[in-house]
């Protein structure tokens, strides 16, 4: 996300508006979604530590709408929360400010807290990454890229998004990262030897089991808080519920192209079906690794 430097804070720009978004492509699957900036999920604020950051919110929803910062621990009047902590919502056409202040380092998100279960699910999310001003060489990665997960109900070509599927006998048809489906998205480009840093966000309302071809995870962080080396461990597979942040690095030892995916099957595919050639899609990316 853009941003500059305004009376002493950060400042990023925000606009919540409805338009239609391409959540895969077999044969086309375009959807009308909630979102900031026309981008699902909304562009990835990134700041440094100790930084003031000022959020300037624009509403062109039909709906009112506010901001949470999740993970973040600002004010309360900063904490946006509709009815709660922010008596007045941000109304259409309307533009409020919030500013912030991070206590650490670590990957945050932003979002509606206003009828959560209809606008996060609509698609109203975001990523904030707080950098250090100086890292160790053992901290250092090469590529750093976020994923943030979402899952949606899907009925109909260009058809509002479905946020209550449950009360109609349905579930959630269509499982992305960053908005798209693996058939809709591009494969991700890594060296061998390259220190790869992942930060993985779920933002709806299941739980994924995140898995890695190829390669050993090491989970490094939880929440927008590291672990000391002696806590981090290895796995292939990790759980994240809902709301939660982590943070895992792995390095890859062979090229090859390797699929990163959630293992609930139903979740691998768009509307119950495989990709092309039986091909996972659904939740999923491919690192294409070569030397």
């Amino acid at each position: 996300m853009p941003s500059q430097f305004v009376d002493g804070a950060r400042e990023f720009r925000l606009t919540a508006s409805v338009f239609q978004h391409q959540l895969s492509t077999f044969p086309k699957k375009f959807a009308e979604v909630w979102g900031y900036n026309n981008s699902i999920p909304g562009p990835t604020a990134i700041a440094y530590e100790g930084e003031k950051l000022r959020f300037i919110v624009t509403n062109q929803l039909p709906d009112p709408t506010t901001v949470h910062f999740h993970g973040l621990h600002q004010t309360n009047d900063n904490d946006g929360v509709a009815g709660v902590s922010q008596l007045n919502p941000i109304n259409p056409g309307e533009t409020y400010t919030y500013e912030i202040t991070p206590e650490h380092t670590g990957t945050f998100a932003y979002h509606s807290h206003y009828e959560t279960a209809k606008q996060d699910l609509k698609g109203l999310n975001g990523m904030i990454v707080v950098l250090p001003r100086r890292e160790s060489k053992e901290e250092h990665v090469d590529r750093d890229f976020v994923f943030v997960l979402q899952s949606w109900f899907w009925e109909s070509e260009g058809s509002p998004i479905v946020v209550f599927p449950g009360t109609i006998n349905k579930e959630f048809n269509i499982h992305t990262m960053n908005g798209k489906t693996r058939d809709a998205a591009e494969e991700i480009p890594l060296k061998v030897g390259q220190k790869v840093r992942l930060r993985v966000y779920n933002v709806g309302n299941l739980s994924h089991a995140m898995h890695e071809h190829g390669f050993d995870l090491t989970i490094e962080s939880q929440n927008g808080h590291k672990r000391p080396v002696q806590a981090q461990f290895e796995v292939t597979t990790f759980d994240i519920g809902p709301g939660n942040f982590y943070e895992v690095t792995f390095t890859p030892d062979k090229p090859g192209k390797w699929l990163f995916h959630c293992h609930v099957p139903h979740h691998t595919s768009n509307e119950g079906m495989s990709g092309p050639g039986g091909s996972p899609a659904g939740m999923s990316r491919v690192f294409n690794v070569t030397n």
